[in-house]
């Protein structure tokens, strides 16, 4: 009888622990990341943002969860905390903090980020497309605005308001000091 039990407890503990971790009690969290520009110069910095959803998970990913933005090629960018809300039994959203990234720390050219959990309950699906964005950085620095012709037009004739300004006070001068 002992026999039987301990090749059947060793048996649900490979199945546990072969069938990953959501049988094992571990939460999967889908990510979507977002970015606040597609294109940077090297001087420049893009924000990088994370919203998160878990199902079936019974309880908060939160407390003990980091959301770490990352090049495709390696390397963490920075690393953030999750702030969770239960929307349902089973249901948490989550978003992470903002990462504010200099064009200096990635690679001239096309770069893909990405967003991963780093957490022993909850954890990042594989293959998730929503969880990577692409940012093309440009060698340099971004350039000096130039005036629209709108700005120009309106420093145009505030420059001719003060020129008739002043033509118009020297002949009021002239004519009361006669």
């Amino acid at each position: 009888m002992k026999k039987a039990v301990g090749v059947l407890s060793g048996a649900v503990v490979a199945f546990l622990l072969s069938a990953g971790p959501s049988l094992a009690g571990g939460a999967a969290l889908q990510t979507t990341l977002t970015t606040s520009k597609a294109t940077i110069y090297q001087n420049e910095t893009v924000d990088l943002n994370a919203t998160l959803t878990g199902i079936n998970n019974s309880s908060d990913c939160s407390p003990t969860t980091v959301l770490e933005y990352k090049k495709s090629s390696g390397g963490v960018l920075c690393s953030v905390n999750l702030t969770g809300t239960q929307e349902s039994t089973y249901k948490w959203s989550y978003v992470a903090g903002v990462c504010r990234v200099r064009g200096d720390q990635l690679a001239v050219g096309l770069n893909t980020l990405m967003a991963d959990v780093n957490s022993s309950y909850c954890y990042s699906p594989g293959g998730q497309a929503a969880s990577q964005v692409q940012v093309t950085v440009l060698a340099g620095n971004a350039p000096v605005a130039v005036p629209t012709t709108s700005e120009w037009t309106l420093w145009g004739l505030t420059g001719l308001l003060l020129i008739g300004g002043g033509v118009f006070a020297s002949r009021r001068f002239r004519a009361t000091a006669a």
